[in-house]
Order: structure tokens, then sequence, then C-alpha cells
């Protein structure tokens, strides 16, 4: 799939804060878009994006049940929790 690729070349591309994040967010819609089998689609509604260095306590997947929780943390890596 060349939609991948392509996004995540506009991504590194971009320099500013919030133009930088509507990419991010863009990739990271077609990353799960393109690697969920389609029986999952329904799922995808379930998605819940958390900012690690928000949480007020460590991230623990059993608080999340029934969810795709994509976890991100502050050195700029992005974890993504299938818990359905």
């Amino acid at each position: 799939m060349e939609a991948c690729p392509l996004q995540r070349s506009r991504f590194e591309v971009v320099r500013g804060r919030r133009q930088r994040a509507c990419e991010a967010a863009d990739l990271l819609l077609i990353t799960l878009y393109t690697h969920i089998p389609p029986s999952c689609v329904l799922e995808m509604g379930t998605l819940e994006v958390l900012h690690a260095e928000n949480l007020l306590v460590s991230f623990s997947a059993g608080d999340y049940p029934k969810r795709i929780v994509a976890l991100f943390h502050q050195s700029g890596a992005v974890t993504i929790h299938m818990l359905v």
C-alpha cells in the first residue's frame, strides 16, 4: 500500500507543531485502517488517543477494556494497544 509511506513522508517534512500533529493523526488513522482486518473495522469507533504525560497514573491496559488505545509517549513514540 502506498498510502502509509506517502503519509509518513508528509509527516516527516512538516515542521510546525500544529501541522505535524495533523499529519501524525492522519498517519495513525491510515496505519490503523491498513493493518486492522476488515472484520474488525467496527472496533475503530472505540479508538482512544492518550498522551502519557497527561495521565495522572501510569497507563494500565486493564483500565481500558474493549478499546483500541493509541498511547503517545513524550519521546514521540506511539504504542497501540488493541484490547478487544
